[in-house]
């Protein structure tokens, strides 16, 4: 009877994508014999609440805002991070922060990811919710620089070249390549950076350690830079 109910289970819960790590594992326990009758009635209770469809994943270690699946940390129903053992007790300080980084993206207006709360965070932690610069910064997007010109490469695809003559929009770097296929052979295979070095582009220099990503420049370094060359948040 047992398995029957964790079959069931299962098809009720994605496989068990839906339930808590714990859930999950008590199921497991169940179907290998190794539970005792209160794990066998707290999984026919599970079993219940999932038929019923009032089952609800607890909060992370009590943490509002944040579940688990599979390892997949979630805030809000939005992935934002993997741990190995998001149950130790070891790691709640570093999970109560990324929630309270979470709740900060919220504010700003715009869905947390571990992008923006990873990554991005340095920069996003800056921000203010009246900023012209929330959405912008929340897109994937490079930067490229030579002597007197700033490229930007957006997520769509799209690039954008700025310099003292004005600003010259590429649907595509394949075709802001072929314009400059004359400096050297270059093909858009080779890799972004490969392709941006060949033409004489490095990484902006925005006050970031040396030979560092932009993602390591402070927001303040980021945004003179863009000034600098007359980038407005709606270029991005």
């Amino acid at each position: 009877m047992s398995n029957n109910v964790a079959i069931e289970i299962l098809k009720l819960s994605n496989d068990g994508v839906n339930l808590a790590g714990p859930d999950l594992a008590l199921v497991e326990l169940v179907v290998n014999g190794n539970a005792s009758a209160e794990g066998k009635a707290k999984m026919a209770k599970l079993y219940e609440d999932l038929r019923n469809g009032v089952y609800e994943v607890p909060w992370l270690q009590g943490i509002t805002g944040l579940t688990e699946s599979g390892g997949y940390i979630l805030y809000n129903g939005n992935v934002v991070e993997h741990y190995d053992e998001p149950y130790s007790p070891k790691n709640k300080s570093c999970l109560v922060d990324l929630a309270s980084r979470c709740a900060h993206i919220e504010e700003l207006g715009i869905k947390p990811s571990s992008h923006l709360v990873v990554w991005r965070w340095d920069w996003m932690r800056e921000l203010k919710s009246e900023s012209p610069w929330i959405s912008a910064l929340a897109t994937q997007f490079s930067l490229w620089e030579r002597p007197g010109q700033l490229l930007l490469h957006k997520a769509n695809g799209e690039v954008t070249l700025f310099r003292s003559g004005g600003v010259t929009g590429y649907s595509s770097l394949s075709l802001y390549i072929k314009e400059r296929e004359a400096e050297c052979s270059v093909d858009v295979d080779d890799g972004e950076y490969h392709v941006m070095r060949k033409l004489g582009f490095g990484i902006p220099q925005c006050g970031q350690p040396e030979h560092n990503g932009l993602i390591y420049a402070p927001l303040s370094g980021l945004l003179s830079k863009l000034a600098e060359f007359g980038v407005e948040p709606t270029h991005f």
